[in-house]
């Protein structure tokens, strides 16, 4: 879930449907992300709906997603 994302702010609401991307230079990656209407993401190309790993969760939980025209949002997980 995209961290304080209300889908009835109308800033929020830009983010649906939006590709972004959580950048890991550290370990060499860039995962694309996309948003869904209640604040959850899609990770990869094509978008996957779960994340498969404990592994997986600690690269991208916590993280800033950049998007090219919105401002950054992080990543939280539950």
């Amino acid at each position: 879930m995209l961290k304080d994302f209300d889908y009835y702010d109308d800033a929020d609401y830009e983010y649906v449907d939006m590709r972004g991307v959580i950048r890991r230079p550290d370990l060499g990656i860039v995962i694309p992300v996309t948003v869904q209407y209640d604040g959850s993401v899609l990770l990869g190309d094509p978008p996957v709906d779960k994340i498969p790993s404990s592994r997986v969760r600690r690269v991208v939980c916590g993280r800033e997603i950049q998007f090219a025209e919105l401002p950054s949002k992080v990543l939280v997980c539950p």
